[in-house]
C-alpha cells in the first residue's frame, strides 16, 4: 500500500525533526507542476488524488502513482499559524501526520 508506506515514513521523519519544525510534502508531476500537499488519497490500485495548494490556490489532481514524485521537507512552525497536518487516505484508514 503506497499511502500507508508514505504515511509511515512521514510519521517516522516527523518524530526525528528538531522542535519547531514539521514535515511538508510537495508533489512534483510531469512537466514540473508542483503542489503543496494537504491530503493524499488512494483512488484505485494505481491512482492518487492529491489535494493541496498550487500558487496559493486550492487544487485537486488525479494522477497515476508512477507520474508523481514526492518531496518531503521540513518547514518552520510559525506561532501565528496552527500546526499543519498532512492527510493520508487508503481504503480502510485515514491518518493525519
Amino acid at each position: 500500500m503506497l499511502m500507508k508506506a508514505i504515511a509511515d515514513e512521514a510519521l517516522s521523519w516527523r518524530q526525528s525533526l528538531e522542535e519547531g519544525l514539521q514535515p511538508a510534502i510537495v508533489a512534483v508531476l510531469q512537466g514540473g507542476i508542483q503542489i503543496d500537499v494537504l491530503k493524499l488519497s488512494q483512488v484505485s490500485f494505481h491512482g492518487i488524488r492529491i489535494e493541496g495548494k498550487m500558487g496559493g490556490n486550492s487544487c485537486v489532481m488525479f494522477a497515476h502513482q508512477s507520474s508523481v514524485q514526492m518531496l518531503c521537507h521540513a518547514i518552520e512552525i510559525k506561532e501565528e499559524a496552527p500546526q499543519r497536518s498532512i492527510g493520508f487516505i487508503w481504503p480502510d484508514k485515514e491518518v493525519h501526520i
